[in-house]
């Protein structure tokens, strides 16, 4: 497992730079279940994106349904986590376990609650998969 472990970094962030051709790695990520201050929910309709990485920018992107968002990337040994940076300086993350694909996506976000005039945290996680396309 270790060998696959150092094999994934290298493919990412060693072997791009050697090649004068880019990879682009895509992620089909869709998220089922989510739990909040109401607990945990299953969702009538999957919540979903998709996250490209450029294995020779190291630059990442999230595509959602407003569009997209530029991710900080992080690579571990059994994972790899993606960060937005919202313009409230709230962050959301998604980790996706390199084994199986297995991911959790956070959501803090500030909002504001218009009746009472103030602004209030969101937090939200959802359990799902993204399915590496390429």
């Amino acid at each position: 497992m270790k060998d696959a472990i150092v094999a994934f970094i290298l493919v990412i962030f060693a072997w791009p730079i050697c090649t004068a051709d880019a990879e682009v790695i895509k992620w089909d990520c869709n998220y089922p279940i989510f739990t909040s201050l109401d607990g945990l929910q299953k969702t009538s309709k999957t919540f979903a994106f998709k996250i490209n990485l450029d294995t020779i920018d190291r630059r990442a992107f999230m595509e959602g349904s407003i569009g997209l968002s530029e991710l900080i990337i992080h690579v571990g040994t059994d994972s790899i986590s993606f960060m937005e940076k919202l313009a409230s300086g709230a962050v959301q993350t998604t980790t996706i376990n390199v084994d199986n694909g297995e991911s959790i996506h956070s959501r803090n976000t500030i909002l504001r609650d218009y009746k009472n005039d103030k602004k209030v945290f969101v937090a939200t996680q959802y359990f799902g998969n993204c399915k590496r396309l390429r």
